[in-house]
């Protein structure tokens, strides 16, 4: 009798080891409801397939597994979480009912009822014949063996609870071994690695009769590769250094050309085009016009709205006027609200139609989109090169002057500086 209680407690002592069973069990009296548990109907006999490596499976399947896992958990929320999963069951694959069974399993052991945890269990193994070996070596499928272990341990099946743990390690050393395999790929994927490789392969195939001269060919090989290495480096370096400074300059470049809010030309850029093309278009006699946009009530839309929306008004309003300028114009901001453009081979009707363009686009435009309820409009000035005497300044300053005119005249509309010339002349008659 003491022999077989020494023998039995080895064993015991032994499975204790290697099965690590360390599980806290909740404790609850009374008879479980009929309505925790969900039995599953005995998988029957099937054509054998091959299964698929990975089968997909509801995450709230998993996230029942995490809260049966703790030690604590709120019991009218899993009895209802496995009611509607229940209630799904039928329309489950293989990995979903493997994982519910195994969820069942879990609560009927906190619960103290054993026989119903081992059915569970039993059930779930025998689906599993369904799964991948790569499925269930996954965490969250390879913990049936270890807690079935546990069940079995607990109902003093100690053999099964041996054999149980051995699948668990089974299934670890798959998972494991499946890692490692992933991680090595991986990593000969990297051309360094794979550089090294070749080096030690072909560093084993020498002979060794001449060691000391492959050694020493060798070091002196190993010393031109640092100084490759670093001659490279260094010539990467400088390169890479070059490339930073082209970008800079050029950065630099576009920041003295363009506006950095609107992303386009910014007041030097308009005047040294507009020079540019005084001296052609004066040489060549040919029509050129300038135009001068001002927003409406501006000041308004900063003070009320803030200047971020304001910033994106001018924003908007820059890529609608873009959308209505030819190729070969040139739009930019002159600073504030106030934008100029460069309408080359164009008279005083054709530019005046693309300033009434403009200013139907941005009248007709909504601003809600950025909190502006009012309507945004814009005063435009027109003037055209008259004479072959007149300066880029003197063009912009009739437009300046056609665009203060259609401000005053109740704003929202095109002034021509020719029809105000036209007028004093008139009026001076």
């Amino acid at each position: 009798m003491r022999v077989n209680r020494l023998k039995k407690g080895y064993v015991l002592g032994l499975l204790a080891i290697t099965t690590g069973t360390c599980h806290a069990v909740y404790q609850e009296s009374g008879q479980l409801n009929q309505h925790q548990f969900v039995d599953s109907a005995p998988v029957t006999e099937q054509e054998i397939l091959n299964p698929v490596e990975y089968l997909p499976y509801d995450l709230k399947l998993s996230t029942l597994l995490e809260q049966l896992n703790k030690a604590n958990f709120d019991h009218k929320a899993i009895d209802s979480e496995i009611e509607l999963l229940s209630s799904r069951a039928a329309s489950f694959n293989y990995a979903e009912q493997y994982l519910f069974l195994l969820a069942q399993g879990l609560y009927a052991q906190k619960l103290n009822n054993i026989e119903k945890t081992i059915n569970y269990f039993e059930q779930a193994i025998v689906l599993s014949e369904q799964l991948s070996k790569k499925q269930l070596a996954q965490p969250l499928f390879k913990q049936l063996h270890t807690v079935m272990a546990d069940a079995y341990a607990e109902n003093k099946q100690y053999e099964k609870a041996f054999l149980s743990r051995r699948e668990y390690l089974k299934s670890y050393n798959i998972y494991r071994s499946e890692n490692r395999k992933k991680m090595i790929d991986s990593m000969k994927e990297n051309h360094e690695i794979e550089k090294k490789n070749e080096l030690n392969k072909i560093l084993t195939q020498q002979n060794k009769q001449k060691e000391r001269v492959i050694e020493q060919h060798q070091a002196e090989k190993e010393q031109r590769r640092i100084n490759f290495t670093i001659i490279l480096a260094t010539a990467v370096l400088f390169i890479l250094l070059m490339v930073r400074q082209v970008a800079i300059r050029k950065r630099l470049l576009k920041l003295t050309k363009i506006d950095s809010l609107t992303g386009v030309y910014n007041r030097h850029s308009l005047f040294r085009q507009g020079q540019k093309m005084i001296g052609q278009f004066r040489d060549n006699h040919q029509e050129f016009t300038v135009l001068l946009l001002d927003l409406d009530h501006f000041k308004s839309i900063n003070d009320n709205y803030g200047h971020q929306v304001g910033d994106q008004v001018l924003i908007k309003c820059a890529q609608l006027i873009c959308e209505t300028m030819r190729t070969r114009d040139v739009f930019s901001r002159l600073g504030g609200e106030e934008f100029a453009a460069l309408l080359p081979f164009a008279d005083h009707n054709k530019a005046k139609a693309i300033a009434e363009r403009i200013l139907e686009k941005i009248a007709h435009y909504d601003f809600s989109e950025f909190s502006v309820e009012h309507q945004v409009t814009t005063s435009i000035g027109v003037a055209t090169m008259e004479s072959a005497e007149m300066s880029f300044d003197d063009i912009l300053h009739c437009a300046d002057l056609a665009m203060y005119q259609a401000k005053e005249q109740g704003r929202n509309r095109v002034v021509s500086y020719h029809h105000i010339a036209k007028e004093q002349e008139r009026r001076t008659v």
